[in-house]
């Protein structure tokens, strides 16, 4: 895989069919559409694999659904490319940024913007749903300022890279539903899932 970042080439050959593998898994297109508006990806560099460089010329409408690994691997070439493949604190700054501005879109606000953060968590699959299928997310452990959470998936589709962006991305879900002084953790990593804690104080008045 000439050209690619080593980050890319490394989640790919650990898929068992590269960008073909697991059809069943599947994303949104806003979140591939985010990725490239915030980082934009030139569809004919090097540094893409020639299987995602269609997806990108041309992204599909948002409310479309395009294979999880395309999305994946966008954010593995952001990540090697704008982060030096090592960044860890900056790439999840980054998600963190990219998925406020996301979750408090008109389109998904309702989902996320009026609900408390303990009722957001136990609505988790659902909303886990909004965005990803082929993987589940499942509240484990809650308290009325606590969570624990956990994502299952086949193995190796999201890489560990992927799997700290999601501490951001989950912070950035409770800060949307109003959680202040929100932490996330990831306090487990498998091939196959990965275990986060979340802790916010709930905002005033809330119940």
């Amino acid at each position: 895989m000439a050209g690619l970042h080593p980050c890319v080439a490394a989640y790919l050959d650990r898929l068992p069919a590269g960008l073909d593998s697991y059809p069943e898994c599947i994303a949104k297109a806003s979140l591939l559409r985010d990725v490239v508006e915030s980082r934009p990806i030139d569809p004919e560099g090097e540094d893409v694999p020639e299987g995602l460089r269609a997806l990108l010329r041309t992204p599909p409408p948002v409310s479309s659904w395009i294979p999880e690994v395309a999305f994946v691997t966008s954010r593995m070439i952001v990540y090697g490319r704008d982060f030096g493949g090592t960044d860890i604190a900056g790439y999840e700054q980054w998600i963190h940024t990219v998925n406020t501005a996301l979750l408090r879109h008109s389109l998904y606000r309702v989902l996320f913007a009026f609900t408390a953060p303990e009722r957001l968590l136990i609505g988790t699959a659902k909303r886990w749903s909004a965005f990803h299928r082929g993987s589940q997310l499942a509240i484990l452990e809650h308290t009325p300022d606590t969570a624990l959470v956990r994502i299952d998936f086949p193995r190796h589709l999201f890489s560990p890279e992927m799997l700290h962006g999601f501490t951001a991305g989950l912070r950035a879900a409770v800060e949307v539903a109003g959680g202040r002084d929100t932490s996330t953790k990831l306090a487990s990593i498998a091939p196959t899932r990965g275990e986060y804690w979340i802790r916010w104080k709930p905002r005033a008045g809330a119940f």
